[in-house]
């Protein structure tokens, strides 16, 4: 781990990564849709960029593929 990630995580900055979940546009941001088998509309599929937040808060949101 470089030593500027190393700061961030001991200021408290967390990554997420909400694949799987629920698209919540409070915490993540969708940059396109798909079609999927075996999944309901709304669903995480895939995070093209890890999202961050600090203290519950989010700093930057996930960026997201999510299923129609």
């Amino acid at each position: 781990m470089t030593s500027c990630a190393t700061g961030w995580q001991n200021a408290g900055v967390e990554a997420f990564d909400p694949t799987g979940e629920p698209f919540d546009p409070q915490l993540h941001e969708a940059l396109s849709t798909q079609p999927a088998e075996g999944t309901g509309p709304g669903v995480v599929l895939e995070t093209v960029e890890k999202g961050y937040r600090l203290n519950g808060q989010v700093l930057r949101p996930a960026r997201v593929v999510v299923s129609q």
